[in-house]
């Protein structure tokens, strides 16, 4: 097993679903100490949905731990903002350095086709749209990684 405590971290549906596999497998082949002492898991996806279909898929390793994929620590939303509203605060002020650092990547054309409406079902494999969304929840995103680091 690992000689320094691992920290993986899926993005996206197949990021999110890969690393649930990887999850099953640890917990089929390690005990559940080395597991929490070696092992950190952290789970972003613009998709609600996908915590129902996470649940139903990996059912019976959640009837045996209620918290095989923890919600409030392991589970995070990339989503439930309007990225159009966002994407035209952005552009409405572009020395703000945190715009900038947006407006250094995005594509503006993409950028103005992102739905204006909340994100509720996911980036769709829309790489620009998951990029934003990931840009929009930096902070909590980045609270996460340290969180997930000191314990």
């Amino acid at each position: 097993m690992p000689t320094q405590p691992t920290l993986f971290v899926g993005l996206g549906g197949s990021g999110v679903r890969t690393l649930t596999h990887l999850k099953r497998l640890l917990v089929r082949s390690i005990s559940k100490k080395e597991l929490a002492d070696n092992y950190r898991f952290l789970l972003f996806d613009t998709d609600e949905t996908e915590w129902q279909l996470l649940k139903a898929e990996f059912a019976s390793e959640f009837s045996v731990d209620p918290n095989f994929i923890d919600r409030d620590r392991e589970w995070h939303s990339l989503g439930n903002f309007n990225p159009q509203a966002r994407w035209r605060e952005v552009q409405a002020d572009p020395n703000n350095p945190r715009h900038r650092d947006i407006l250094d990547w995005i594509d503006s054309t993409t950028a103005d086709g992102f739905p204006n409406q909340i994100v509720t079902i996911g980036a769709e494999a829309r790489r620009q749209l998951g990029r934003f969304c990931l840009a929009h929840h930096y902070n909590d995103f980045r609270t996460s990684l340290d969180e997930a680091l000191k314990s």
